[in-house]
Order: C-alpha cells, then sequence, then structure tokens
C-alpha cells in the first residue's frame, strides 16, 4: 500500500502548499493502478478499483474548483458575456484515461476470482 499511501500524501502535501510539483496527476495514479493489477495480494482488484473512483472524484472536484473560480474572477470583473461553461477549454492534469480503466479491468481478470467486478 505504500505507492497509494504516497499519492495520498502527495494530495494532502498539494493542498496545503499548491506546488505543482506536488499536484498528483494521471500518471501517478496510473502507476498505483499498474502496482495493484500486478499484486497477487487477496482483493487487490478492487484496491485499484477504488483508487480509480478515488481519481474520478479528484478529477470532478477539480473541474468543479476551476468553474467555481472561473465564474468568481468573471463576477469581480462583472462581465455580461455569460459565456458558455460546457464549451471552456479546460484541461485536467488529473483524469482517468484509458490506461487507468484497461490497468483496473486487467486486474480483475488476473484476479481468478469469479465474483470479481460485481
Amino acid at each position: 500500500q505504500t505507492c497509494e499511501q504516497l499519492v495520498h500524501n502527495m494530495k494532502h502535501l498539494y493542498e496545503q502548499t499548491e506546488s505543482p510539483r506536488l499536484q498528483p496527476r494521471t500518471s501517478t495514479f496510473n502507476a498505483v493502478l499498474a502496482a495493484w493489477s500486478k499484486s497477487s495480494q487477496k482483493g487487490a482488484a478492487q484496491r485499484a478499483s477504488d483508487v480509480l473512483g478515488f481519481m474520478e472524484y479528484l478529477s470532478q472536484e477539480e473541474k468543479e474548483e476551476y468553474y467555481r473560480q472561473k465564474k468568481m474572477k468573471a463576477a469581480a470583473q462583472d462581465d455580461d458575456t455569460n459565456e458558455d461553461m460546457d464549451n471552456d477549454s479546460f484541461r485536467s492534469v488529473l483524469r482517468p484515461d484509458l490506461v487507468s480503466y484497461s490497468t483496473v479491468v486487467a486486474a480483475f481478470a488476473r484476479s481468478n476470482d469469479p465474483q470479481a467486478g460485481y
């Protein structure tokens, strides 16, 4: 669980310092997912799934914070342009990708548990 703890520590330090170098990224989480995927430990596939869920949660949280800040900035500037936020160019550094999802699927496939994924 050391890799997983590292990601949680990075998130905590990033929240305290706001240093971009400490912000967990997709590649950081994918490394943790790969570790769980290759683990022979009982419940490893479920742990990988839990990490993916945490990643999705943080990605959504990051997106919501971005739009909250954008709205506050527009309100402070008394901006009446009413931009369409859905067509914005928001780019998350922490968004599950194809590697994330396929790694978790592979973890369940390797688990040999007939109930895996249910």
